[in-house]
């Protein structure tokens, strides 16, 4: 994940928690199911290719961090308008406010000035955010695949000469360092009308959350002091590690793509702790596995670097059905290794916003991205062209990855579309709908540059 990216995500979550502050939950789903009806997304795109069309998503962005303001004097209802007067499809808005410059309200206007549908474009992690879109009148949401990657699996504990006869527990526990307490333990958060259920929680642990206590409990686990069964405001965690601010979980097949889990990893991340999520058979069957994550997720910095602000973010070990496989990748051959994402989490906003008449484009970069894109339902596989780690970008990307993705799907080009040229290239290799933004946002007036470029009206 790009040093951008996962800047932009870690402000999304106290954006998130902030909002929730303000707006609960509750709230803003309410104001989300009342909202004007939503506007065909999907169908205004066929129509335009039915009707042998280029099907062009308008974006509509004030700047971006890497080029700054792009439109200084910035009207989103009038661009909308143009747009819409020029034969574009639909409309794409940025909403992110730090990043981007952008706003709920620039959504609003444009749609209103418009029968144009309207995707939200920011960065999209939880289920709060989908609700906020459809609130604020958004017809569509953006999902980036690479926002959802997980850490590397870790490094194994280096083993010496030769084999090593002891468990990796036994091996953790033979380097133990010395944990520096954060600042505040959190145990102001302990909940002691709870402790009834937590003790019997502790008396039937699964077989799964035994065999990990057995490594974690008495200090036993690279010298951090870890507590069981731990009722924290409204939740009780299964392991807790309050010197590190992490929790660790350990999950059965009833809490795949759960609401709740989503909803609880949100309240401990508002409270600055971190996340280990595992499946029981994850616990069971690749044990070491496990305590490599935890230790490498422990280690080599106890406490954050400085002693300052603690991390907001929440990590979640991936299941089989989460990982993919890089290999001969659409930029070029590299190494083998396990690539993995979050697909329960992708599931589950793809779902909420398909509950509440949404429709979803997930974005990739590459075929690692790609393959997991096609796991979910929506038809709308948006390729940005844009390579995340260098910046560089090439229309190749699109070329590349086109084959492997069904007919049935509708492939969107994103970033790099400049020109007529570009555009005639796209359509000869089968590729008919567009996401532009910034070529349109430095034109004197955006909609006549779209018919400019796509040789509309």
């Amino acid at each position: 994940m790009s040093d951008i990216l996962q800047k932009i995500l870690t402000v999304k979550a106290q954006e998130i928690a902030a909002a929730q502050a303000i707006k609960p939950l509750a709230q803003i789903r309410a104001e989300a199911e009342q909202a004007m009806p939503v506007r065909d997304f999907v169908a205004a795109i066929r129509n335009k290719i039915a009707a042998d069309q280029p099907a062009v998503i308008a974006e509509i962005k004030k700047a971006s961090p890497s080029k700054g303001v792009l439109r200084a004097d910035f009207r989103p209802a009038e661009i909308a308008a143009s747009y819409a007067q020029h034969g574009a499809a639909c409309l794409s808005v940025l909403t992110d406010e730090q990043f981007f410059q952008g706003s709920a309200d620039y959504l609003q206007h444009a749609r209103a000035a418009c029968t144009l549908p309207v995707l939200r474009k920011d960065f999209m992690v939880d289920a709060y955010q989908i609700y906020q879109a459809r609130a604020m009148g958004a017809d569509c949401i953006l999902l980036i695949v690479a926002a959802f990657k997980l850490p590397s699996p870790p490094t194994p504990l280096p083993k010496g000469e030769g084999s090593y006869p002891l468990s990796l527990g036994e091996r953790v526990r033979e380097r133990v360092p010395t944990p520096r307490p954060a600042e505040k333990t959190g145990r102001y958060l302990y909940t002691q009308e709870h402790l009834p259920f937590a003790r019997e929680l502790r008396k039937n642990m699964t077989d799964a959350e035994q065999k990990l206590w057995g490594e974690l409990r008495a200090q036993r686990f690279a010298g951090w002091k870890f507590r069981r069964q731990e009722p924290l405001g409204n939740y009780i965690a299964d392991f807790i590690c309050h010197d590190a601010r992490l929790v660790i979980e350990i999950d059965g097949g009833q809490h795949a793509e759960s609401h709740r889990d989503t909803q609880r990893d949100a309240w401990f991340a508002e409270h600055g702790y971190r996340v280990l999520r595992f499946w029981n058979n994850e616990v069971l069957g690749e044990f070491d596995a496990v305590l490599e994550h935890i230790y490498n997720t422990l280690s080599p910095n106890p406490s954050p670097q400085g002693g300052g602000e603690l991390s907001r973010s929440h990590v979640v070990f991936p299941s089989p059905l989460g990982r993919a496989k890089r290999g001969a990748g659409a930029r070029g051959e590299g190494k083998e290794e396990d690539i993995q994402f979050n697909l329960a989490s992708l599931h589950e906003l793809e779902s909420l916003a398909h509950s509440l008449g949404m429709a979803v484009l997930v974005e990739v970069h590459d075929a690692d991205e790609l393959q997991i894109a096609l796991q979910l339902q929506t038809p709308l596989i948006g390729i940005n062209n844009r390579n995340l780690r260098t910046f560089e970008v090439s229309l190749q990307t699109t070329l590349d990855l086109l084959p492997r993705i069904p007919p049935e799907r509708i492939v969107i080009t994103e970033s790099g579309i400049v020109q007529a040229e570009d555009v005639q290239r796209m359509r000869a290799s089968g590729v008919h709908t567009f996401l532009v933004g910034e070529a349109f946002m430095r034109a004197d007036d955006a909609g006549m540059e779209l018919a400019r470029v796509f040789a509309l009206c």
